[in-house]
């Protein structure tokens, strides 16, 4: 999480949580309420574009995928082929120029109303209804968040490795009331280009993101990449490493020679290791909470000791956090085998 004062504005990772500040109309420097707002829009709420300098010089090779919306998913999203069709359409952009790819969907309709199933739940649901042995990527699309979630884990869920991925809805009505709320001095068309901006750049990167896994990328440490383990409006590309293993998966399966080379694992079988993240999140005294909840010693102790431990581990802490604190919990999680990165706020 990032957290940003602008003025008299505070920005507390604020489309991320939700967590907000309404703003005081009071302006420094001669600014006015307007030419504020369309600073913080410009500097920390308008995404960055998709990196696309790689051009790939030969041939677009087409894949397939099938994508199988639920009920619930379909309910919130009345026209949901089309789209779907375009976040595709705009992720094929970058998969074309960088690894000369063009993915091409199958649409098909899930007969499954679990709208309060976990990502994973319906991760095994999936894998059991298609194992996708005839296309690159089997998708399965389901009901938003009723909040504003800011890590990929929230989000969607992919098998590293593997043939199959859920994603999450997006959050549109609380999107749109945080605008709202917020740029109150910003023009209704100038509030739905920055909200339209923001909507493809989430659920593009959503995609490429778990895309990445299923070709055998795991979370990086590397923040304002599209495989950190953190959504960033800033995300612009992947990292050098989870390009290569990219690139080497796309070949491999398309039988081109440019990654022969690299030594990499063969892709998984459908039934894949599935990245589980944790958040765990230090205040000022050092004591953890997840999901809002507080951990003690014991709770620690059996979250990085039982079968269902994470395979990723965010530490999120502020400026004032005990450096004892963070290094407590790296004790713990790195005999457990977790990959671990750290965010402060």
């Amino acid at each position: 999480m990032k957290c940003a004062v602008v003025g008299v504005f505070m920005v507390c990772g604020w489309l991320t949580t939700g967590c907000l500040i309404t703003p005081v109309m009071t302006f420094g420097e001669g600014k006015s309420a307007r030419q504020s707002q369309h600073e913080v829009a410009a500097e920390h709420v308008a995404p960055s574009s998709f990196e696309r300098s790689h051009e790939w010089d030969g041939k677009i090779s087409t894949l397939r995928i099938r994508v199988w919306a639920d009920d619930a998913y379909r309910a919130q999203n009345l026209h949901w082929q089309q789209t779907f069709e375009d976040q595709l359409e705009h992720a094929n952009e970058v998969l074309g120029g960088m690894f000369g790819v063009r993915l091409v969907p199958e649409l098909r309709n899930w007969s499954r109303g679990a709208p309060d199933a976990t990502l994973e739940d319906s991760l095994r649901a999936l894998a059991e209804l298609d194992p996708g042995d005839d296309v690159l990527t089997v998708v399965g699309l389901t009901s938003s968040l009723g909040i504003v979630a800011a890590t990929f884990e929230k989000l969607g869920v992919a098998e590293v490795g593997g043939r199959h991925m859920v994603l999450r809805g997006y959050a549109d009505i609380e999107e749109r009331r945080t605008f709202d709320r917020f740029f109150t001095e910003l023009r209704t068309d100038e509030r739905e280009l920055l909200y339209q901006a923001r909507r493809r750049h989430k659920t593009t990167g959503l995609l490429l993101h778990e895309l990445g896994h299923n070709l055998g990328a795991e979370h990086v440490p590397d923040e304002d990449t599209l495989m950190h383990a953190s959504y960033s409006e800033h995300a612009a590309k992947f990292d050098p490493h989870s390009r290569a293993l990219i690139l080497a998966s796309f070949d491999r399966r398309l039988h081109r020679g440019q990654s022969a080379s690299l030594d990499l694992p063969p892709a998984a079988p459908s039934v894949a290791k599935v990245t589980v993240q944790l958040v765990i999140d230090l205040d000022a005294a050092g004591k953890a909470s997840a999901h809002g909840q507080p951990l003690d010693d014991a709770q620690l102790d059996a979250l990085f000791a039982g079968p269902d431990r994470p395979t990723d581990l965010v530490i999120r802490y502020s400026k004032a956090t005990p450096p004892e604190a963070r290094s407590a919990i790296l004790a713990r999680a790195q005999p457990a085998g977790c990959r671990v990165s750290f965010v402060r706020n």
